[in-house]
């Protein structure tokens, strides 16, 4: 066996509930916390800004999901990479590919955000077009 961190968990050793339940919680606690921020989202746009507002976000929604859907799976490519650099014991790969997965979010990124905020505005999803949706849909790129 060959040395490894003793702060990493290492998920192809010991029992499989163990580790499944290790790999598994951070997860699950992080989609709950993805939900309440959702909740938590609509309650105040819909009591504060109203019922038009609440209509722009389920119109740039859609969309936003596509981004965000493309931008995992495009961040999970990079750690299949980075694992089989990790697997081989191949620190000088890994750290390159590390530097070039930052490198490349960022540019994708960029690129994401250049490309979908002219294309904001033709695509709502409702008629007549929410006044709001184009706001939501440009805070919504240039936040993720």
């Amino acid at each position: 066996m060959r040395n490894i961190d003793r702060t990493a968990v290492v998920l192809t050793e010991g029992g499989i509930l163990k580790t499944l339940v290790c790999f598994a919680v951070p997860v699950l606690l992080g989609n709950i916390f993805q939900q309440l921020y959702n909740v938590a989202d609509t309650a105040i746009i819909g009591n504060i800004l109203g019922d038009k507002a609440l209509a722009a976000i389920g119109a740039a929604a859609p969309v936003y999901g596509l981004l965000i859907g493309f931008a995992g799976g495009l961040t999970n490519g990079f750690g299949v990479i980075i694992a089989r650099y990790f697997g081989a014991d191949d620190k000088e790969r890994m750290n390159r590919a590390v530097a070039l997965t930052y490198l490349l979010s960022a540019a994708t990124a960029v690129l994401l955000t250049a490309v979908s905020l002219p294309l904001l505005h033709r695509h709502t999803g409702v008629e007549p077009k929410p006044p709001h949706g184009d706001a939501f849909g440009r805070f919504s790129s240039l936040s993720a």
